[in-house]
């Protein structure tokens, strides 16, 4: 049986805004519409019934939020399955009892993750963006989801009341290269600051964006802050066709 961080039990999404608060107001408006008129003797005109909301499937709310806010999605579809499994095998996941996950998306990576888990890990996803938050949430209602900045984590490894340098993986789907440096440098020195000494942090890049100047610089930027890093063979199932940086503490 899995620890009660990452099976059955319903866990709160942190900082979120209550649900259902604009809708109730809405209808709050529609049903006073409808309401008898005691000056002129008759009833108003009742308001036109609402157009029903098509909710997005997942795939077109992951491409809504890359095309509003590219800093914090990165890429126009979400990461597949193949690249979730590759990550999985450069991890040792059967040893590792703290596992985050970096800007899960969708959570298909997530799925992956899951399922490589030991029984007894404490998991947990971080993810900034809220629209994504909500679609993350209907996928993996029974997973812990903090809706904050990476550059948090510290705080978030605290309050879960875990040691400083305890995490053994972190998994991280954030688009490192079209991130500003400084900000990069934030994440980088954070993230090794909560890793365990030869923990790892696994993420993954394009091959197309290693022919761009931010891609190439984030690529040797890594070892300054790991001491020892790889990157796989390709993943050519996924689409773009990406790779897994394997950095260790």
């Amino acid at each position: 049986m899995r620890s009660t961080h990452a099976q059955a039990g319903t866990h709160p999404i942190v900082e979120t805004k209550p649900a259902g608060a604009d809708a109730g107001a809405h209808h709050g408006k529609a049903h006073r519409s409808d309401k008898h008129d005691s000056k002129a003797g008759k009833h108003t005109k009742p308001a036109k019934p609402a157009k029903a909301v098509k909710v997005q499937s997942a795939p077109r709310r992951f491409l809504a939020a890359a095309i509003k806010s590219p800093r914090q999605v990165g890429a126009i579809i979400p990461s597949s399955r193949f690249l979730g499994r590759a990550m999985m095998r450069l991890a040792d996941m059967e040893n590792a009892r703290t596992v985050i996950e970096y800007g899960p998306g969708t959570g298909t990576i997530t799925s992956e993750i899951v399922r490589s888990l030991h029984p007894q890990s404490r998991f947990f996803a971080i993810e900034l963006n809220e629209s994504m938050a909500q679609v993350f949430t209907r996928n993996h209602p029974h997973l812990k989801l903090y809706v904050r900045s990476v550059a948090d984590v510290e705080q978030i490894c605290s309050a879960e009341k875990l040691p400083p340098g305890s995490v053994d993986v972190i998994i991280s789907g954030l688009p490192w290269s079209v991130l500003p440096e400084a900000l990069q440098t934030e994440l980088l020195e954070a993230t090794v600051r909560v890793l365990r000494p030869g923990g790892v942090m696994l993420t993954y890049g394009y091959h197309g964006g290693l022919l761009l100047k931010a891609g190439r610089k984030f690529s040797r930027s890594l070892p300054r802050f790991f001491s020892k890093v790889t990157r796989s063979k390709p993943v050519w199932l996924n689409l773009p066709p990406a790779f897994v940086y394997r950095c260790e503490k």
